[in-house]
C-alpha cells in the first residue's frame, strides 16, 4: 500500500499501535474482553468458548493460521491483538482465503476498537497495518465490509483507500456496505 507524504503525516501518531498474536500471558486480559464484548455480532476472541484451555485455544489459532484443522465454513485466518503501551485496544481477524460466505459477507479484514479507546485513530492503524499483512501474503486486493449505518468503519475503510462497489443485504437484512482497496 503506498502512503503518500500527505497521508504518512496523518498515521505519524499512531506507531505506538502494534499487531501481535495472542500469548500465553494474555488469558486474563483477552478473556474478561471477550466477556465484555459477547452481547455483540462479532466478539472479541473468535471461535473461543468459555472454559476452554487458553493453550488449546493459542494452538488452535496457530492451526488455523496455518489452514490446519479448519472447521467447516472456516478458511485460512489469523487474529493479532493491537496493542498501545502493552494496552488491549483492539484486534483484526484476517482471512487470507475466502469462502462463498466471506466472499459476499465478510470480506477479507474485520476489526474490533475497545469502546474506551475508540476516536483515536486505533481502527484506521490497525486495517492499514492488515492491509500490509495481506499484501505481505501476496493479496493484491481486499474486500472489506461494514454494517450501512457503521459511519466510523466507513470512514476507516474509506481512509484506507476503500472504494465502495455498492450496498448489500446481510442473513439478518441488515444493509451493509461492499468495498475493495488494493494494497
Amino acid at each position: 500500500m503506498n502512503i503518500g507524504e500527505g497521508t504518512a503525516n496523518r498515521y505519524a501518531l499512531l506507531v505506538v499501535l502494534t499487531l501481535r498474536p495472542l500469548e500465553m500471558g494474555d488469558e486474563e486480559v483477552a478473556v474478561r474482553t471477550w466477556r465484555e464484548f459477547q452481547s455483540t455480532p462479532r466478539g472479541f476472541l473468535p471461535r473461543y468458548m468459555e472454559g476452554v484451555d487458553w493453550a488449546d485455544y493459542l494452538a488452535m489459532l496457530a492451526d488455523h493460521r496455518e489452514g490446519r484443522n479448519l472447521p467447516e465454513g472456516l478458511t485460512k485466518w489469523v487474529m493479532y491483538a493491537a496493542v498501545v503501551d502493552g494496552e488491549f485496544v483492539g484486534r483484526t481477524s484476517i482471512r487470507f482465503e475466502l469462502n462463498e460466505l466471506q466472499a459476499y459477507e465478510s470480506g477479507n479484514v474485520g476489526y474490533i476498537v475497545l469502546e474506551e479507546h475508540r476516536n483515536k485513530g486505533y481502527a484506521t492503524q490497525i486495517l492499514h497495518d492488515a492491509l500490509l499483512i495481506l499484501a505481505d501474503e501476496g493479496i493484491s486486493t481486499a474486500l472489506l465490509t461494514c454494517w450501512d449505518h457503521n459511519i466510523g468503519s466507513r470512514k476507516v475503510i474509506e481512509n484506507n483507500g476503500g472504494q465502495l462497489e455498492g450496498l448489500a443485504i446481510d442473513k439478518d437484512d441488515i444493509w451493509f456496505r461492499r468495498y475493495w482497496v488494493t494494497v
